[in-house]
C-alpha cells in the first residue's frame, strides 16, 4: 500500500502533467529590417509562448483526484485479494483437515502453479473507469496542441522533430515560471541555488527563421 506522501506526490505530478497538456501554444512573428553600411538585413523571429486559463487548473485537479482515488481503490482491492489468498492457504495448511498424502500433493501443485502477480489481481474495470477521464483529456489535448503548433510552424520550414521539441520546451517554460512564482525571487537570491534560473527566465521562446535573412 502506498503511503499518504506518495499519493500526494502522485496527485501533484498528475495535476502538473494535465495542466501542461492543456496549455495552448501562442506564436508571435516579429520582422526586423536593418540597414548597416548600405546593406539591408531582414530577419523574421518567432516568439513562442503559452496561454493559460484557470479552468485548466480545476479540470486537472478533478481528473487527477479521480485517478488517484481509482489507484487507491485498486491498491486496496489487490491487498484484499492477497489477504484472501493467504487465508485460504492457511486453512489448507491445517493438518487436521487434510491427510499427509493430500498435503504432499497440494505442496507439489503449489510449486508448479505460478502465484498471481499484482497485474493479475488488479481490478481492471475499476481502474478503467477512474483513469479514462484523465487519460482521454490528456492525450486529446496533447495531440490537438501539437497538431496546431505543427500546422503553423510548417509554414516556416520547421521539421516535425523540431516542432515536438518546441512543444516540450513550451511546457517546460510553464513549469519554470511556476517554480519561480512559488519559491519567489528573494528566496532564490538568498539561497543562491536557483539565481541563474530567475535571471534567465522569459515568458517566451525565441525561434529564428531563415526565410527573410538576406543582405543586400
Amino acid at each position: 500500500m502506498l503511503s499518504k506522501f506518495a499519493y500526494v506526490c502522485l496527485f501533484l505530478a498528475l495535476t502538473l502533467l494535465h495542466i501542461c497538456a492543456h496549455l495552448k501554444p501562442t506564436i508571435e512573428a516579429h520582422a526586423s529590417i536593418k540597414t548597416i553600411n548600405l546593406r539591408l538585413s531582414r530577419k523574421l523571429n518567432l516568439y513562442l509562448g503559452y496561454e493559460y486559463h484557470h479552468t485548466m487548473l480545476w479540470q486537472a485537479v478533478m481528473n487527477s483526484a479521480l485517478l488517484v482515488i481509482g489507484i487507491w481503490l485498486c491498491q486496496r482491492e489487490v491487498d484484499r485479494k492477497k489477504e484472501r489468498t493467504f487465508d485460504e492457504e492457511l486453512k489448507l495448511d491445517r493438518p487436521h483437515l487434510i491427510s499427509a498424502a493430500t498435503e504432499v500433493k497440494l505442496n507439489w501443485l503449489r510449486s508448479r502453479v505460478k502465484p498471481p502477480s499484482k497485474w493479475d489481481l488488479l481490478p481492471k474495470r475499476i481502474f478503467a473507469w477512474f483513469s479514462v477521464p484523465w487519460l482521454s483529456t490528456f492525450v486529446m489535448n496533447e495531440f490537438c496542441n501539437y497538431a496546431q503548433l505543427n500546422l503553423v510552424m510548417q509554414h516556416f520550414c520547421t521539421s516535425a522533430p523540431e516542432v515536438l521539441l518546441l512543444h516540450v520546451r513550451v511546457q517546460l517554460l510553464y513549469l519554470q515560471h511556476l517554480v519561480c512564482s512559488i519559491v519567489g525571487r528573494n528566496l532564490l537570491q538568498f539561497t543562491g541555488a536557483f539565481a541563474s534560473l530567475t535571471d534567465s527566465h522569459m515568458n517566451y521562446i525565441k525561434y529564428e527563421t531563415n526565410l527573410f535573412v538576406k543582405d543586400e
